[in-house]
């Protein structure tokens, strides 16, 4: 894992889920150097983003893993997401954005165990139709990639050092 003056901090897993009321946002920190706050942002369209939540950190030591969840009730149709962290000097750094298309029902993704070692299960209810997926490490670089219908078991032995724990 790597933060630098210019990230002040590291995101390992940034996921969702997406319920028939809300979009669940997921993530965990690997560590938290200065680090005082996120901000979660939503856009309709990737580009225009809006801060709909502010959420302090929890983290009591500089080398803990820290989660977090948010709920958001307010979603509808496709949105994007991304994170702001703020740290203590007011300096700023943003996650990779996410994309969420909320619908009716439970479209159920489900992705496990967290934190994972030597393999992560993907699961998702739906209609069987191919689901494109992408591994990113904390930088933003592609990692690994594939696309599944029902479930998707992907082993990570493999996975250069940093992005398992």
């Amino acid at each position: 894992m790597i933060s630098t003056k210019l990230n002040p901090f590291v995101i390992p897993y940034f996921c969702f889920l997406t319920h028939y009321s809300h979009n669940e946002l997921i993530w965990t920190t690997a560590e938290e150097v200065n680090f005082s706050h996120f901000e979660l942002e939503r856009s309709a369209d990737a580009v225009n983003f809006e801060k709909i939540a502010s959420i302090a950190s929890k983290s009591l030591s500089v080398n803990s893993i820290t989660n977090y969840q948010y709920d958001d009730f307010t979603a509808k149709n496709l949105n994007y997401y991304r994170l702001k962290s703020v740290d203590l000097d007011g300096k700023t750094a943003y996650s990779n954005v996410i994309e969420i298309t909320s619908g009716k029902g439970d479209a159920g993704y489900r992705v496990y165990p967290n934190p994972f070692s030597g393999v992560i299960f993907m699961e998702r209810k739906g209609n069987n139709q191919n689901v494109n997926y992408e591994i990113l490490n904390a930088n933003g670089q592609l990692v690994y990639k594939g696309a599944f219908q029902n479930s998707v078991t992907v082993p990570t032995n493999d996975f250069p050092a940093g992005i398992t724990s």
